[in-house]
């Protein structure tokens, strides 16, 4: 693992930054005075004014190629000095490769070992033992009562396999989760391998989907400072359990679910989120930055303040093409190119409210959402309204 994260890089080389999305950790970058070369999926115009160089994540289907991205990582290399990789989400089913990367460069973050040991039900179940916080019943075998679970890729991210078990059947690397319903909750945090700082709590929703199984795909997110000092409480302390037990390092997140009775752990993503958003600007070099100092050991000497910010990833229920000429809005982000095809279904763009209570912050996403897609088509048809009403979103 690295040992130092001196804010002046090595001879100013840059790190590579890799991930299904990484946009904020680019830009995050780029504030603080970092030099990045980003990989990602998407290739954002936003991404790519950030970066110093952009290159396209290689996929096999909707999976990253782990063989193609250690080759790809050892020419860049062999190019340029690299300062080192940061990775974000989709390298959850390429652990092994990740243990390559770390064979070609510094890797900031968690260990190949610790990124796949988040990943086991049967390891967080362990970690939580003895704990206030529970982790929802998981088998391999089909239960009868099928309509009270969930199919769940054992490493998967942003939501993207799961499914309700009464539509399907668990296939291989996949398991049955008893299904918990109630106020989702996430916090993020940076850890130095042995202690944590919490850098917020959020609520968070899934994509609202018209389907009849219904979609669990990340949606967007709302800091939550409001919350009962015991329930942030409980969060904080399963937050420093996990880094303890899991020798945690740089910025990490987890997701419950508070039922108003038990907080139940979900996922415990070892690597950073993209509720980064949220928070990058509440301690000074932003979270970047701070990911790199965290991964070598140092965290902040305070917490930082609350923040009162939320994001809406914004999805195409129809195909789209963006238009050449159209003006971006300040707080959109994620900005796909002029001429850039959109298929029905798939992330539009996102966008972000800041200040107020969180039902204010809710009605500007919902406004905001609905004025890039007049913008995108001429029209004011609503799209994608429902979250607003919808069970993901219920406050406490």
């Amino acid at each position: 693992m690295p040992q130092s994260a001196d804010r002046q890089d090595p001879a100013g080389q840059p790190y590579l930054v890799v991930g299904t999305s990484v946009r904020g950790l680019v830009q995050s970058a780029k504030a603080a005075g970092h030099a990045v070369i980003a990989m990602d999926a998407f290739g954002d115009v936003d991404t790519r004014q950030s970066a110093g160089a952009f290159e396209p994540l290689p996929l096999h289907g909707l999976r990253v190629n782990g063989v193609e991205l250690v080759r790809r990582v050892r020419n860049l290399g062999a190019r340029r000095p690299l300062a080192g990789l940061v990775y974000g989400s989709g390298l959850e089913t390429q652990v092994s490769a990740l243990q390559a990367l770390t064979e070609l460069l510094p890797v900031f973050g968690n260990a190949p070992s610790v990124f796949a040991a988040a990943q086991s039900p049967e390891q967080l179940r362990r970690w939580l033992a003895g704990s206030p916080v529970r982790f929802p019943e998981t088998r391999t075998a089909r239960p009868a009562d099928s309509e009270a679970w969930l199919i769940k890729p054992l490493a998967g991210s942003g939501g993207s396999g799961i499914q309700t078990a009464s539509s399907t059947t668990a296939g291989p690397d996949e398991v049955y989760q008893r299904r918990v319903r109630g106020l989702s909750l996430s916090a993020q945090f940076l850890a130095n391998g042995e202690r944590a700082c919490v850098l917020g709590v959020h609520q968070q929703w899934c994509r609202p989907d018209n389907s009849e199984a219904g979609s669990f795909l990340h949606g967007g997110a709302a800091s939550r400072p409001d919350l009962p000092a015991g329930l942030t409480g409980l969060l904080e302390s399963l937050v420093q359990r996990l880094t303890a037990a899991a020798g945690l390092r740089g910025l990490n997140g987890v997701d419950c679910v508070y039922d108003g009775q038990v907080l139940w752990l979900l996922e415990l993503n070892a690597r950073p989120c993209a509720s980064l958003d949220l928070y990058d600007a509440a301690l000074p070099g932003g979270l970047f930055h701070w990911h790199l100092r965290a991964s070598a050991g140092e965290l902040p000497a305070t917490a930082p303040d609350p923040v009162r910010r939320a994001y809406q990833i914004l999805y195409a229920d129809h195909e789209l093409r963006v238009p050449r000429g159209l003006q971006w809005p300040s707080w959109a982000t994620d900005r796909p190119a002029a001429g850039t095809r959109i298929m029905a279904g798939a992330p539009v763009c996102t966008v972000h409210a800041d200040g107020g209570d969180i039902e204010s912050r809710y009605a500007e996403l919902a406004d905001r959402q609905q004025r890039v897609l007049e913008g995108l088509r001429g029209d004011r048809r609503p799209l994608w309204r429902r979250w607003l009403g919808s069970e993901a979103v219920a406050t406490i």
